[in-house]
């Protein structure tokens, strides 16, 4: 099956070829990019971008609990706008009568789209775990793959799941932060925060660690426990002596995860590779830390 965008009003259709009919309402139709979970930064499609070999995705379903979207993914053809022979649009009442004096259709400029088989398109681009970047630039969100079904027409229908919970930090309390001069520590955390929607699980990672060394400097700073400068393994050390057993298990958590992505450590110890879920899990340590010092709450 085809889509067809309409060049002037943006309306569209559908086709078997370039024979078009029309949908109304409109479909949710919003351009996509597909990147690795492995690359450091992720980049949107340019906006309005409609260009050859550009792609789209046509939302069938969205579930708000948990997330979850269906829908059918185009690739644009290489030429692009093409001429179509379409039927009269329901939202403009003048086509009526122009296409009854034009043997029942109409011609019109298209942006064309085609379906086509996502499994062999990953397998071209040579991406083993996409991560499809919903919307434009300015305006974006971030899905992983669930699953793809092969509906009775033959087409792929595409299963994606939002990436909800990297990003659930909690609430800060400002006040507590900023008294133990904890400036550096919320603008670290919001790094982060901006890190969660255009940045790969290493680099979430990387961030979380930043984050978590911060905090506990911070920390034992002020009960006067340690000096500046100490990097996160010795703050751990540190902080085991306060038992405060939550906040040292979650910052292991971190400075083992990050260690996991660095090249001496994969060479020495071949460890699987960092996944989003282990950045969901580096990033729930961090407001877990948060938490149990009393800078935050969930």
């Amino acid at each position: 099956m085809n889509i067809g965008i309409e060049k002037d009003n943006k309306l569209i259709y559908e086709a078997t070829s370039m024979h078009g009919y029309p949908i109304w309402p409109s479909p949710v139709m919003l351009q996509v990019a597909i990147a690795s979970e492995d690359e450091d930064i992720f980049t949107a499609a340019k906006a309005n971008d409609l260009a050859p070999n550009s792609l789209l995705f046509r939302e069938e379903t969205y579930n708000s609990s948990s997330r979850i979207r269906r829908g059918r993914l185009y690739k644009a053809g290489d030429t692009q706008p093409v001429e179509w022979h379409v039927f009269p649009h329901p939202a403009i009442a003048r086509e009526i009568l122009e296409a009854q004096v034009n043997g029942g259709r109409l011609r019109k400029s298209m942006f064309a789209f085609y379906s086509f088989r996502l499994r062999q398109h990953l397998d071209n681009l040579k991406v083993k775990r996409p991560v499809f970047i919903l919307g434009a630039e300015g305006g974006f969100t971030i899905w992983t793959l669930v699953n793809t079904e092969t509906s009775a027409t033959g087409e792929e229908i595409v299963v994606l799941r939002a990436r909800k919970s990297v990003g659930a930090l909690p609430h800060l309390n400002v006040e507590k932060i900023l008294a133990v001069d904890g400036k550096p520590v919320i603008d670290l955390i919001e790094k982060l925060e901006a890190e969660l929607f255009n940045a790969g699980p290493e680099s979430i990672v990387d961030r979380a660690r930043d984050t978590a060394t911060a905090i506990l400097s911070k920390y034992l700073q002020s009960i006067d426990k340690v000096a500046p400068g100490k990097d996160l393994g010795d703050l751990v050390k540190i902080i085991a002596k306060e038992k405060l057993e939550i906040v040292e298990s979650s910052a292991k958590i971190i400075a083992r995860l990050h260690a996991r992505g660095k090249h001496a450590e994969q060479e020495r110890r071949a460890p699987r590779p960092i996944t989003e879920q282990d950045a969901e899990y580096s990033v729930q340590a961090v407001g877990a830390i948060l938490c149990d010092l009393g800078w935050a709450y969930w």
